[in-house]
């Protein structure tokens, strides 16, 4: 008696050679080398596209119901990009097979483990935005990636920051599409600096305005050596414009009682 496996086989439906064509618009599916398509692996079987499109770089099967990229097969060995955006997954487990798979997008699906894309060790890029990956246990096994720079898995309900994400996976670059190494840099305090925030704004407010301190005229000479005399003019110029002005006001005089 047959089983239940069996049975469920010999209903599903195959993707045809003539839908193929119909979609890629070329004949000869030895040339195809990328295919975009909406598919229910479930009801259609697909684990011999591997063998029909031997060139097959780019599979785009976004929106499709795909529960386990186990239904892709094992013989899509040329594919190096494999969108399965909003497609049903709960599983990747077979990812691994894929053996020269670079970019793999699984973005808002209902993966809870990134653990099986561990044996990749051509990936470069993994979008998993908007699943289920609740602990960091959950992606650590990517630090066996030696690939892997670019990371996203904003959206899940897991809770990370970049120092730790870095320490399990040390080749990344890029996390949730921002440099995390950039990142750092401009979060982390200037490490030259040995004076404290107190200190840093006491002596900000106590020090003296350059408009407010006389020009020592013993100094030009250093102006004059830097080719900065100039600048020096225009500031004593400043300074004696400040003296006559708090000159008036203590006389009384204001700006209505100057002539035009």
């Amino acid at each position: 008696m047959d089983s239940e496996d069996d049975i469920l086989e010999l209903e599903r439906t195959y993707l045809t050679d003539m839908e193929i064509v119909s979609k890629t618009g070329c004949r000869d599916l030895s040339k195809i080398a990328k295919l975009d398509i909406i598919i229910d692996t479930v009801e259609v079987a697909i684990g011999e596209l591997g063998k029909r499109l031997p060139s097959l770089v780019h599979l785009k099967l976004n929106g499709s119901n795909v529960p386990s990229i186990r239904d892709l097969g094992t013989s899509l060995f040329s594919l190096r990009v494999l969108w399965l955006n909003r497609s049903g997954v709960s599983n990747i487990s077979g990812v691994s097979s894929l053996n020269s798979l670079e970019e793999l997008y699984v973005a808002f699906n209902h993966i809870t483990d990134l653990s099986p894309a561990a044996g990749c060790l051509t990936l470069t890029t993994l979008d998993a935005e908007g699943n289920q990956i609740e602990k960091i246990e959950d992606i650590q096994f990517l630090g066996q990636c030696p690939m892997l720079t670019s990371l996203t898995i904003e959206g899940n309900p897991i809770e990370y920051t970049n120092k730790v994400i870095r320490e399990h996976i040390p080749s990344l670059q890029y996390l949730d599409d921002i440099n995390i190494n950039q990142q750092d840099d401009e979060e982390c305090p200037t490490a030259s600096s040995d004076v404290d925030d107190d200190d840093y704004y006491t002596s900000l407010t106590t020090a003296p305005s350059p408009l407010m301190t006389p020009l020592d005229p013993h100094n030009w000479s250093l102006c004059e050596r830097d080719g900065s005399k100039n600048i020096a003019s225009i500031i004593q110029g400043m300074q004696t414009a400040i003296e006559q002005k708090r000159s008036l006001e203590t006389a009384g005089v204001t700006d209505e009682d100057m002539p035009d």
